[in-house]
């Protein structure tokens, strides 16, 4: 398929890049903003701290459910068209829940702030049309490293805003991010592709059981620790995830424009990626729940009771060096090419994960050691976002990369609760409270985890395709040898 494309040296696309990023920025206020100030806003709303966690587990959740289904809508109607409608709806959510008066209507404000999510492979596709070469593989990496950036923006300005402006001043800087980003988007962001002429219907009761499916499986897995893993409620939820998964293998593969070409979650080096994405993003959340609690935890607790500025600042690196990780992957990738890259990931998360397992007492070498697992996330998540659209034709680009952002979600909320039951003592001891054997537990559980992920990685196969001039690029993949992936027309 043969895509046109926007002038790449046009004057507004000289600006693209930056309300991508912008928008990609954006989204991740509203999905992190919130966490550093969950106590407080348990507090000024009245509610316990089970129900507060949902603020974030609501979003969590419909992002999931959100960004395969803006992947394929995308794919349909133009992946502009799309980018700008989910700002708008994410925005106009932040508004209200900025102007709730009650937790409920908070808590679906939340929800639908979750179609943000989708920013993130839209703006990736948009840059596979517009970029080339070396640009392309840097606004790649730009994107990538937003993605710890804007984490390490919302540690640090989380707090001050909820002291300045209230909890309400959140979801107003959320708001306020969100318009800038859709004036950005709406007047220097080209389209990249025509609505599909065709016009095939939408895949209505796919898309129905997909939800219904993804759903269950994320309720019943954020949801464990609290029921009980053997309760009725979680067995249920799984039971529902297990019909509903088998039920849409059966109609999508009998579809003629299915919401979810279930092919693209396990065929050849990409199902590999799909599942180097959720490895990651189940290594990263035990890091990210197990690590405050070492810092900010009292000693009786099991922590080193750090105050919040001073814990925070030794896990901003982390952070930015998600940033730099995605940065340098564009150029490793180019270099060394995807296996290695991916395999070099791995490892940096298992070296991260060996010195906190011996070195989780001192304060320094869990900063260290954090720098170490942010590179490994940056680098990794990055591999992923640049390695999905070579295994593709251009008419499903987003649709491979949303599906390739649900399975990183999903792993992401599958290692939420493994942190948990660690910590709690459920893997480890009957303590009521962690110890010291219980973090080095984790952590080996996360080297093990990831010395998996690099042996997983080796299975990549690396083969000659075409690169985006129509030149022969030996240093990069494509999912099948037998099967050339067509190169896309840009206007140089």
């Amino acid at each position: 398929m043969t895509t046109s494309t926007t002038q790449r040296h046009s004057p507004r696309s000289k600006v693209t890049l930056p309300a991508l990023c912008l928008a990609v920025f954006s989204f991740l206020l509203t999905q992190t903003l919130v966490v550093p100030v969950l106590p407080s806003l348990a507090a000024a709303l009245s509610i316990g701290p089970t129900a507060v966690g949902w603020i974030v587990t609501t979003n969590l959740l419909f992002g999931a459910v959100f960004v395969p289904i803006l992947g394929v809508l995308g794919d349909r109607f133009g992946h502009r068209t799309v980018l700008l409608s989910a700002i708008a709806v994410m925005t106009a959510a932040a508004l209200v829940a900025a102007l709730s008066t009650n937790f409920a209507t908070l808590l679906a404000a939340r929800a639908v702030q979750a179609v943000g999510t989708g920013t993130f492979p839209l703006a990736l596709t948009i840059v596979q049309f517009n970029y080339a070469d070396k640009s392309q593989r840097s606004a790649m990496g730009w994107l990538s490293g937003v993605l710890g950036l804007g984490s390490a923006v919302s540690l640090l300005s989380g707090g001050v805003i909820t002291d300045l402006f209230g909890w309400r001043g959140l979801f107003g800087t959320m708001a306020l991010s969100g318009a800038i980003a859709w004036i950005g988007c709406y007047f220097f962001v080209p389209r990249t592709s025509r609505p599909s002429k065709s016009r095939k219907p939408i895949d209505w009761l796919g898309t129905t059981v997909f939800v219904i499916a993804l759903s269950a499986l994320l309720l019943g897995i954020s949801q464990g620790n609290s029921f009980g893993w053997l309760s009725p409620q979680i067995a249920t939820a799984f039971a529902v995830a297990t019909i509903g998964a088998c039920a849409l293998v059966v109609i999508e593969l009998r579809t003629a424009a299915p919401l979810l070409d279930v092919r693209l979650l396990v065929k050849g080096n990409l199902g590999l990626i799909n599942a180097l994405a959720f490895l990651i993003g189940f290594i990263s959340f035990l890091f990210y729940i197990a690590v405050p609690i070492i810092l900010l935890g009292t000693e009786h607790a099991g922590g080193m009771g750090l105050p919040l500025v001073e814990a925070t600042l030794y896990m901003v690196p982390n952070a930015l060096a998600v940033f730099i990780g995605g940065r340098l992957a564009a150029n490793l990738v180019h270099r060394f090419g995807e296996r290695a890259t991916a395999i070099l990931s791995m490892i940096f998360l298992a070296c991260g994960a060996v010195v906190m397992a011996v070195g989780h007492s001192s304060v320094w070498a869990i900063a260290v050691a954090y720098v170490a697992v942010g590179a490994g996330i940056g680098i990794g998540f990055s591999c992923c976002s640049q390695f999905v659209p070579t295994l593709v034709d251009s008419a499903h680009i987003a649709t491979a990369l949303g599906i390739n952002t649900m399975v990183r979600t999903v792993g992401q909320a599958s290692g939420t609760p493994v942190a948990t039951a660690f910590l709690t003592g459920v893997a480890v001891t009957d303590a009521s409270v962690p110890t010291s054997a219980t973090f080095f537990s984790l952590f080996m559980f996360a080297t093990a985890m990831s010395t998996l992920g690099a042996c997983m990685c080796i299975l990549i196969r690396t083969t000659k395709r075409r690169s985006c001039d129509g030149h022969l690029d030996t240093k990069a993949i494509v999912h099948e040898p037998e099967k050339q992936v067509p190169a896309r027309r840009t206007i140089q």
